[in-house]
């Protein structure tokens, strides 16, 4: 598997060398037309100004490390993405390519998923049909292409006049800024509750337990201790029994200590030891005084538990 930057990285390097040479080498050419998506080039130029393949030459003469192939156009076409381009007498038309090996298996309409992730390859494919200047030939095919993939993965075949039916333009943001909240869709109990928040100013978002990395991902072995995990704590004073919430990215018995070494040397920079400094009272041990609430990673939810727990507390008297 390869690091997460370095897909980063490499675009990164490859601007560098189209900043630092290969416009050169475009000029050199006279190449008309230089675009690239990725590690996908698309080149215009006119047979009778360079030789195409002393320009394949001199790309691959410009780092070792990379590697450049050539692929001419064919009977006055060629792909480039997603797109197949063709050259007539009134200039260029385009219509939307698929690779032969594409199964146009999208989530079938009976799976368990949200309405929104089910939609989202159709709501992709009629963009592309909206967005691509296509013939009216190559428009009609896609629409039966997109027609046969939604009865193949067992949609009513007028799913595509709803989703044409559908307002183009969101409406623009309330004044209030608007928060988001993710939940785990398990079918259509999530559906009720996220109703609840139609009238607010808080926007629900899906995500599903059902994904190829879960299901891939080995067992792995648990800590040996709750206090070796991070997330929501509380720590009781041993004498009033009043209750401190903080959360953690690091594990608990790591965080404890720093509150032990507060306490020890009375830094102040700890509200439960400087109240038990203030107040004369006893720090105990970890297992009596610490309570792990909550188990997660570092992150927003860490803040809404702490802040429900602190808030509950409050209510209490605690």
């Amino acid at each position: 598997m390869r690091a997460p930057t370095s897909s980063i990285l490499s675009e990164v390097y490859k601007q560098y060398v189209e900043n630092t040479t290969i416009y050169k080498l475009l000029i050199k050419h006279k190449v008309e037309g230089y675009f690239r998506y990725a590690d996908n080039i698309l080149m215009m130029y006119e047979d009778d100004k360079m030789n195409i393949h002393k320009v394949l030459e001199d790309f691959n003469n410009l780092v070792p490390n990379l590697n450049f192939t050539l692929e001419k156009e064919q009977n006055n076409r060629i792909n480039f993405l997603d797109i197949t381009i063709s050259k007539n007498q009134d200039g260029l038309a385009f219509e939307i390519y698929r690779k032969p090996t594409a199964t146009d298996i999208i989530i079938p309409s009976d799976s368990c998923h949200p309405r929104e992730h089910k939609t989202a390859a159709i709501r992709y494919y009629r963009n592309r049909l909206e967005m691509y200047k296509l013939t009216p030939e190559s428009r009609q095919k896609e629409k039966d292409n997109m027609q046969h993939i939604l009865v193949n993965n067992k949609y009513n075949t007028p799913s595509i006049g709803d989703f044409n039916n559908e307002k183009r333009q969101r409406q623009k943001e309330q004044e209030q800024k608007q928060k988001w909240a993710k939940f785990t869709y398990i079918g259509k109990e999530t559906k009720f509750i996220t109703k609840l928040f139609k009238s607010t100013n808080v926007k629900t978002a899906f995500t599903t337990n059902t994904t190829i990395e879960k299901r891939l991902a080995g067992k792995q072995e648990a800590p040996q201790s709750k206090y070796d995990r991070s997330g929501v704590y509380q720590l009781t004073c041993p004498e009033c029994k009043m209750k401190y919430t903080g959360q953690t990215g690091r594990p608990f018995r790591v965080r404890f200590q720093e509150h032990v070494r507060d306490f020890k040397y009375n830094n102040n920079r700890s509200k439960f030891t400087q109240h038990l400094v203030d107040n004369k009272h006893a720090i105990g041990n970890m297992e009596e005084i610490m309570e792990v609430t909550h188990m997660k990673k570092k992150g927003k939810m860490l803040d809404t538990l702490e802040g429900f727990h602190t808030y509950k507390e409050t209510k209490a008297g605690n």
